[in-house]
């Protein structure tokens, strides 16, 4: 079951990120940015409280889905905000947060 709470929002990210970023593109960068990191947040708490296996499977899914709803937007948010030569740069911050943030939770969580 562990490797499917790992795999699962990777999995989502696969399946969702090109139809939500065809969305994206209609709704806007931020508005997507936002909905998608509300829905991430949103599902990551309920994940911390939940008792249930089931829910925490459901909630890592929905978890997966905010992900991908932000994923495809950030390399053009990193285009937009910053100048050609700091995008490398913020691009680098945002691929190791994902990864450094996802271990830290690991380190962090109780058993």
């Amino acid at each position: 079951m562990a490797g499917l709470l790992y795999a699962l929002p990777i999995l989502m990210i696969a399946l969702f990120s090109y139809p939500l970023g065809i969305f994206s593109d209609r709704i806007g960068m931020e508005a997507s940015i936002g909905y998608g990191a509300t829905i991430a947040i949103v599902a990551s708490l309920l994940r911390s409280f939940t008792t249930s296996l089931d829910l925490l499977v459901v909630f890592t899914g929905i978890f997966g889905l905010g992900f991908a709803f932000c994923l495809p937007n950030l390399p053009k948010f990193v285009k937009e905000r910053f100048p050609p030569q700091l995008s490398g740069t913020a691009t680098g911050v945002y691929t190791t947060a994902i990864p450094f943030g996802t271990g830290l939770a690991m380190v962090l969580a109780r058993p």
